[in-house]
């Protein structure tokens, strides 16, 4: 097969548009570069098509497809070229321009491979997107002089082409990636998290809001988030999801959720605002389980109250003594009698007061 060389620009510009209709819509990058390859190979003719990729990170041009037989055994090879190394490739992405050559015996820069014995033309031409390169288009042929101007022009034209899509299916890969990552993080988060839509139902629940609500996802998505949430807290909610949370972008509110099995779980919740294309498409909500927190709430209540209470005492006795010690003209062994209870309370204040210290100890320790 030779490659069809077109009579018009008409044509060109038409078997441009074919193919490029055929890998815009493409956002696999693996599947985009298969099809690229195949493209060219089926309705422009060429015999030999591969497509190299930059690795920013080495410089080095990586294979990512390629026409058969040579193709798939290159890409099993991992085959690359430095970016620095004498070839035709690497001049092509280090320059950022196309070269011809049609005879390769007369080129020094040609970079012969094993699998690739025929070879006699060469036509490589730049990946570029803004300025930048992202990797080269080759074609090869075993005649010599096999390659015209019109090949270079419809291929440069398919490059930038080419270039959009790559830069497009890298673009949504990456999002995709971190979308999976988002998700990951998501689904192990300390805290349950859980999307809700403009109707208050659940779209997405992690597994930390199934611990706190014993429910499954399953049972949950689609309905009603007021459904989990205890009845006195339900008009609070809707009005602040239907005033919407950019009015209190932070702010934290202790709610209660009913847990399947019928008991009240205390948490508290924060609330951002979710968009699509500018308009509210819900809300996202963290919810903390507090009840750790309320029962130490309890707990130093219930001290504060039982700590005052057994103050009273002591200090009681310290007062009345001194005012005796004050009031009247006592005998050295009255007097020494009221010291001594003076003492003997002091320390018992002493002793709560360290109690008190090490109870805030081990608040601050976790203890």
């Amino acid at each position: 097969m030779t490659p069809k060389h077109v009579d018009s620009v008409k044509q060109q510009l038409a078997l441009i548009s074919t193919v490029s209709r055929q890998i815009t819509s493409i956002l696999d990058r693996d599947d985009l570069l298969d099809v690229v390859v195949a493209s060219i190979h089926e309705m422009l003719g060429y015999d030999v098509v591969h497509l190299f990729l930059l690795d920013a990170a080495s410089g080095d041009l990586v294979f990512q497809a390629g026409t058969a037989p040579a193709g798939p055994a290159l890409k099993a090879q991992a085959f690359r070229i430095a970016g620095d190394r004498q070839s035709i490739i690497a001049w092509v992405a280090r320059h950022g321009e196309p070269l011809l050559v049609n005879d390769v015996s007369q080129e020094p820069r040609y970079l012969a491979h094993e699998l690739l014995p025929d070879t006699r033309s060469e036509l490589a031409l730049p990946l570029k997107m803004g300025g930048r390169v992202l990797g080269v288009l080759d074609v090869q042929s075993d005649q010599v002089n096999a390659f015209t101007d019109d090949d270079r022009f419809v291929l440069a034209t398919l490059a930038d082409q080419v270039a959009v899509a790559v830069e497009n299916a890298h673009l949504f890969n990456s999002l995709r990636e971190k979308e999976r990552q988002l998700a990951y993080q998501i689904e192990r988060a300390n805290d349950a998290i859980f999307n809700i839509d403009l109707a208050g139902c659940f779209t997405s629940f992690n597994n930390a809001a199934e611990e706190i609500s014993g429910y499954r996802r399953q049972e949950v998505l689609g309905r009603p988030f007021t459904d989990l949430l205890c009845p006195e807290y339900h008009a609070e909610m809707l009005r602040r999801l239907r005033d919407g949370v950019e009015q209190h972008p932070g702010q934290t509110y202790e709610v209660a959720f009913f847990h399947k099995l019928g008991h009240r779980v205390p948490i508290e919740i924060s609330i951002t605002a979710l968009r699509r294309d500018g308009r509210p498409a819900g809300a996202l909500v963290i919810a903390r389980d507090i009840r750790q927190r309320k029962r130490l709430e309890r707990e130093i209540l219930d001290f504060i109250s039982q700590i005052s209470h057994d103050l009273r005492t002591p200090l009681a006795t310290i007062l009345s003594s001194s005012e005796i010690l004050l009031s009247y003209d006592e005998e050295p062994e009255t007097r020494r009698e009221f010291l001594e209870m003076i003492h003997h309370e002091a320390r018992r204040l002493a002793e709560m007061i360290d109690e008190i210290v090490d109870l805030r100890s081990k608040m601050d320790t976790g203890g």
